[in-house]
């Protein structure tokens, strides 16, 4: 058993570094000392997906889902057994959730992915209702809700569906869920201010991530780049809620806008000051840049993003709006010297 949880955490450490080659023989070697670790089965199965296996993914959280179903229909297991076992069936459906909505190898995803990804989501919710006196089912409890978030107003975009009002409806009673359950965890505190921003809450979003950054154990403003690049987030929206009215506008307006725009450039700067590999942050500001028609800067900041993608789903979209951006660039310089 020490065994297999030392060869669980080697791969753990390889995991983090994206060194996925030496994961996936570190967790191997794990399951040969002992193959009923599931934690290193489900970890097994995350790195994969990384990687862009999914075949290799979706069978080893199968396997478990199995494991789990044949555990909970025996007449054996004492009741605080059957509780750990319906966590784990939860947690496993919530990481085989992101299946659904990774591309296949052949770079496209599957029918009907949202579908898919929300009936795992929704089962596994449905088995953590009951279970949220024990912490590894509260903690599953919000991280299902915050997927469902996740899910609805970023995956579903990147699949080209466009979220319905009763997404965006389940979307924030989730969020007023998840907060009931933990107030105080930073990632519903800032999905909570995301909704607030893009309902033109501009004030509330930026008072919760004060909040947020000057609470007992909250972020890091000296270690973490988050609150940064989520106000820049915010005050972009702010200018845009301006340029979006334009019959409204005036010269003073207009100079707000601006300046919220500038606001927003300094805070992705001191964003990368802080945390110079932050994909987030990279990405966002190359956007931000493009936004700008900073093309030399978005492509620049595209192309640093690149080496550090996690997953392949991650790269296949960077070299996509690297191809764009280089193209937007090439394209105005053309235009610049008159051809």
């Amino acid at each position: 058993m020490l065994e297999s949880l030392r060869y669980e955490l080697i791969g753990f450490e390889h995991h983090l570094r994206c060194n996925m080659v030496a994961a996936i023989d570190a967790y191997k070697t794990a399951l040969h000392h002992m193959p009923i670790n599931i934690d290193a089965r489900m970890k097994l199965a995350n790195v994969y997906l990384e990687d862009g296996d999914v075949t290799n993914a979706n069978k080893i959280f199968q396997e478990i889902l199995d494991f789990m179903d044949s555990l909970l229909s025996s007449s054996s297991l004492s009741p605080a057994s059957i509780d750990i076992c319906r966590i784990y069936k939860a947690w496993t459906l919530l990481h085989h959730s992101a299946i659904s909505v990774t591309r296949t190898e052949a770079g496209v995803y599957v029918d009907d992915c949202i579908t898919k990804s929300t009936v795992d989501i929704n089962a596994a919710l449905s088995l953590l209702d009951s279970l949220q006196h024990i912490p590894a089912g509260k903690a599953g409890k919000v991280t299902g809700l915050i997927r469902v978030v996740h899910l609805l107003l970023q995956n579903k975009p990147m699949v080209g569906e466009t979220p319905t009002a009763e997404d965006n409806e389940r979307c924030l009673l989730s969020i007023m869920e998840a907060k009931k359950i933990d107030p105080n965890n930073e990632s519903v505190v800032l999905l909570e201010a995301e909704h607030l921003s893009n309902d033109s809450k501009f004030d509330e979003a930026l008072q919760l991530i004060d909040k947020l950054q000057n609470s007992v154990g909250g972020l890091d403003s000296n270690k973490d780049s988050t609150p940064y690049y989520v106000r820049a987030s915010i005050m972009i929206n702010k200018a845009m809620s301006i340029f979006q009215n334009p019959y409204n506008m005036t010269e003073a307006t207009r100079e707000e806008a601006k300046t919220y725009l500038q606001e927003a450039d300094a805070l992705y700067k001191q964003a990368l000051s802080i945390e110079p590999n932050a994909i987030e942050v990279i990405n966002q500001y190359a956007q931000f840049s493009c936004l700008l028609d900073e093309l030399e800067r978005a492509v620049i900041l595209i192309k640093q993003a690149i080496p550090l993608a996690r997953t392949k789903d991650d790269l296949h979209d960077l070299n996509q709006l690297f191809i764009m951006y280089e193209a937007r660039l090439k394209a105005s310089e053309t235009m610049k010297n008159g051809y």
